[in-house]
């Protein structure tokens, strides 16, 4: 692990939340106390893996954005989404299994909820160590369920360190990972085909 740039972001988001240096609702504020006093916690039943919290996050900042003026460029991950990912994917209990298992994000628009959502539904499906991973990006009709899988299938689609790691093939209405039979895809609640879905991540 190169060090934990990613934690240190996070917690330094905590400190500003708590402080008052960065305006926050009483609901993040709520976050960042329960995630701070968690820390110091003693006898607890979860423990807060680093290697486990930076991963995820190195592995969505070696993608790259795919809209906008920084189209092209690494991903560099924000303070706020180091808080968020570092806080579900870092807790743990002594089984490796997660503590959280939902989270509900809401950001103004424009804040690259849809880019940071992409790389985490890649991350589930290439690097999470799930065999048959089924990841999808769920809305009412398929046109908004697209938004994720759309940027993700272009964040991969040129990556080639990425498809060489995992042997990702991203095809028309999916990306796949055939060594673990694993797969990505947009569904929408127009289509009525939700049943019997095995979901491993839902976005």
């Amino acid at each position: 692990m190169a060090g934990n740039e990613y934690v240190d972001r996070a917690n330094r988001y905590i400190e500003d939340v708590l402080s008052g240096r960065v305006p926050a609702c009483r609901w993040v504020k709520a976050a960042c106390e329960r995630q701070k006093a968690d820390l110091g916690r003693k006898d607890f039943e979860w423990h807060f893996d680093e290697q486990r919290a930076w991963r995820v996050c190195r592995f969505i900042s070696l993608l790259r954005h795919v809209k906008g003026p920084l189209a092209g460029e690494r991903i560099e991950l924000q303070p706020w989404q180091c808080f968020i990912l570092t806080t579900i994917f870092g807790w743990v209990d002594s089984k490796g299994h997660r503590r959280y298992h939902e989270a509900f994000v809401e950001v103004p628009r424009g804040s690259g909820k849809s880019t940071l959502m992409s790389g985490v539904a890649l991350y589930m499906l290439c690097a999470d160590g799930e065999k048959g991973a089924d990841v999808y990006s769920f809305a009412t009709t398929r046109e908004q369920a697209k938004i994720v899988f759309d940027d993700a299938q272009a964040m991969a689609r040129n990556n080639a360190p990425l498809k060489e790691r995992y042997g990702l093939s991203v095809l028309a209405h999916s990306i796949v990972v055939p060594g673990t039979n694993s797969r990505f895809m947009a569904k929408s609640a127009d289509a009525g085909t939700l049943d019997g879905l095995n979901t491993h991540c839902a976005i």
